[in-house]
């Protein structure tokens, strides 16, 4: 029932507040060796499209990724996994940065294109780093270095946008080509993706010619912004959010765009003089 409460919640225009609540819901002594062997291949099928809306939109919840692993595990050896349940597992690993468990279902399944994850993951925490952690991606995606930004100091633009939007790659390209809000941008600004796509970061550095892209170690570690939106600008002094704004329009509010950019610029006292 709850499984299907998650699926009828999880069409488009979605509540997360719902969906967080109905996750609730699904224990983890439901998903205990001998109970996953007495569902129906009908059941688990419910089940793993449940726990896979779930970990897509909230990564960090690492329980619904293990109920999630276990459903997995049982249709792999019922031989009803598709191709579409071992990219869910695939992504649900490196939504929560189980790194080992992510290459260990790429070398299982040689024959599904899944996306490319780095070679060399450097993880050693930033002493005393509890917030604002990100991972450098370096060498065209093949190294990611974990490390803490410095958004608790000072003045600071955050953008966050999700690997494959539009609208983001719009708003980079407009503002990297105005002669007056690029400087500032690049001065203040620090662009971070929550989704794990080391490629993506990396073409997005290259093609912007903007070094301050970084994949979030933990949307956790941000508190007050919200990695579901993309575009999503944030304003911030001192760690603390002033401003925000989401979304970027067309060519026809192209004015308004800039409008948000120069409030948000003058909210946090930096000028485009």
């Amino acid at each position: 029932k709850r499984a299907d409460e998650i699926k009828a919640a999880s069409k488009p225009g979605y509540s997360l507040t719902m969906i967080a609540s109905l996750a609730e819901g699904i224990k983890h002594e439901d998903f205990s060796v001998e109970k996953v062997k007495q569902y129906s291949d009908a059941e688990l099928t419910q089940l793993y499209e449940a726990l896979s809306s779930i970990t897509f939109l909230f990564p960090e919840y690492d329980s619904h990724v293990a109920m999630q692993e276990k459903v997995f595990q049982e249709k792999v050896a019922r031989r009803i996994c598709n191709e579409r349940d071992t990219k869910d597992m695939y992504r649900a690993y490196l939504g929560t940065r189980m790194f080992g468990k992510a290459m260990g279902i790429k070398k299982r399944f040689p024959d599904i294109k899944l996306f490319s994850m780095p070679e060399n993951i450097i993880s050693n925490n930033p002493a005393g780093a509890t917030l604002w952690r990100v991972y450098n991606v370096q060498d065209e995606g093949k190294t990611i270095e974990l490390k803490a930004l410095p958004l608790d100091r000072g003045t600071r633009i955050v953008m966050v946008m999700l690997p494959g939007c539009a609208m983001g790659e719009d708003a980079m390209v407009e503002i990297m080509s105005a002669s007056d809000l690029s400087p500032v941008f690049r001065k203040y600004g620090t662009v971070i993706t929550n989704k794990f796509n080391a490629e993506s970061v990396a073409l997005w550095k290259n093609h912007f010619n903007f070094p301050e892209v970084y994949l979030a170690y933990k949307a956790s570690d941000f508190p007050g912004l919200d990695f579901h939106i993309s575009p999503h600008f944030y304003f911030l002094k001192d760690g603390k959010i002033v401003s925000q704004f989401k979304g970027w329009g067309g060519a026809s509010r192209k004015e308004e765009n800039r409008s948000n950019l120069l409030k948000g610029f003058q909210g946090i006292s930096v000028s485009t003089q």
